[in-house]
């Protein structure tokens, strides 16, 4: 934005030129704010996109560790166990610390 006593010599040379320099900054500040607008729910949306994903591969592992449990391989089962419990607390200590 101009000074006010500029924005007065633009008008003075362009009658009309101080209201179009006007509208100009009102439709940069919203189209900031739109864009904006859209990074936030971006990223919101990929951080909801991650936990689903996040939780359905925990499930998945657990159900791993239950499943090598029942037909007896209780050394793989722990291996899935252990992965999915590490996997845990990695997003808990992210989650409480930032990224």
């Amino acid at each position: 934005m101009p000074h006010p006593r500029h924005l007065r010599e633009y008008e003075d040379i362009l009658p009309g030129s101080a209201e179009r320099i006007l509208r100009m900054a009102e439709e940069s500040l919203a189209a900031n704010q739109k864009m904006d607008e859209m990074i936030v729910r971006g990223g919101i949306a990929d951080a909801t996109r991650g936990m689903n994903y996040g939780l359905l591969a925990f499930l998945a592992s657990l159900a791993g560790a239950l499943i090598c449990a029942a037909i007896g391989q209780p050394i793989l089962g722990g291996g899935f166990l252990a992965s999915s419990i590490m996997g845990a607390v990695a997003v808990f200590i992210k989650g409480r610390f930032g990224k």
